[in-house]
């Protein structure tokens, strides 16, 4: 049986390319303040708390203000670049939304009694920026390390208990350093990375919301065999991928652009929504031999070595939206299908 190409309904072909933007104008609780050459931050601090509705930080005087904060609430942006670097000694906790932002000058950021973020700390477009030191850190709802080209030296609590969201898109890291020693991660996206060669999650067994890895290096070794589950996987652009104990992914599976030859994940049962495998030049081979059903719509294409499916998808059993696939394929053999909505062309 050959297929030159079928079409289905729509294909999903997006993958993640860049991190979330940054967002730094919010509703004020009470007052706004830029803090400047000319103006005061004001704030209302009760002992070692440091509380804002809004404030910009523009220059060394007004950041002095803050070093004897052991807290920060509220919303915070720091930018501009009248600062070598950004050391706040005394801090231990960021209870509102702390974002760093549009500097030429800044080479380091010294956070090192920080323990809690329960807010968010954002940290983007800081051409000079090498070094971040989060060494004490224990607790984080929201990291967003983005496009920081030179920053090559990320210093983190390697006892790390909890992190929310993760975003570190676009830097010069070459590792993941205290980011891969979770059990379950809510939301990972590590992006554009090209320096990062090793991605390894030796204890991960669950991703509660998505777990993205796309566009680092291009030989980049992919290692997930503890993972058992995730709500949505993406994998994009790496040299290998292994994921042995992998059963269940609740919403999208997505492999795209990467350049492995073999794609093995035989031990995964269940696709909630899409499963998705495309724009490969490489891949001769893939093994979905337990994979029984898919939620969504199955999606093969753009993968131009990948011509034979007799062994594919043994086990399947029921497809409940659409299925293209597209390419020359020589053999392919299901079962079962049940619920499959196709069109040939």
């Amino acid at each position: 049986m050959k297929f030159n190409f079928v079409t289905l309904l729509a294909i999903l072909a997006s993958g993640v390319f860049a991190a979330d933007e940054t967002n730094t104008t919010t509703t004020a609780r009470s007052t706004t303040t830029t803090t400047g050459s000319n103006s005061k931050s004001t704030s209302t601090s009760s002992t070692d708390t440091c509380s804002f509705s809004r404030t910009t930080i523009t220059n060394a005087t007004a950041l002095q203000q803050l070093t004897s904060c052991e807290t920060l609430d509220g919303e915070i942006t720091i930018s501009g670049n009248e600062f070598a670097s950004i050391d706040l000694p005394q801090l231990r906790e960021i209870a509102g939304d702390v974002t760093v932002i549009n500097s030429k000058s800044i080479v380091a950021i010294n956070l090192n009694q920080l323990r809690s973020i329960d807010g968010k700390l954002t940290v983007t477009n800081m051409t000079q920026l090498n070094t971040i030191d989060l060494s004490s850190l224990r607790n984080s709802q929201d990291l967003e390390l983005v496009s920081l080209p030179s920053f090559a030296n990320l210093v983190l609590n390697r006892e790390l208990e909890r992190a929310g969201k993760v975003i570190l898109s676009d830097t010069a890291l070459t590792n993941l350093n205290g980011l891969t020693s979770f059990n379950n991660i809510q939301y990972m996206n590590i992006n554009n990375n090209k320096n990062i060669t090793q991605i390894q999650f030796p204890n991960l067994r669950s991703v509660t919301d998505a777990l993205i890895l796309s566009f680092n290096n291009d030989d980049a070794v992919v290692e997930l065999n503890d993972l058992e589950w995730a709500a949505n996987l993406t994998v994009q652009s790496v040299g290998q991928l292994s994921a042995s104990e992998l059963r269940a992914v609740n919403g999208t599976l997505q492999v795209s652009y990467n350049l492995f030859e073999s794609l093995n994940l035989s031990t995964l049962t269940y696709v909630g929504s899409s499963l998705q495998v495309f724009a490969h030049d490489e891949l001769t081979s893939i093994d979905f031999k337990s994979l029984r059903e898919i939620g969504g719509e199955l999606s093969l294409f753009n993968n131009s070595e990948l011509h034979d499916l007799q062994n594919a998808f043994p086990s399947l059993e029921v497809v409940e939206g659409a299925v293209a696939i597209s390419g020359d394929i020589a053999n392919l053999s299901i079962i079962v299908w049940k619920k499959l909505k196709v069109i040939f062309n």
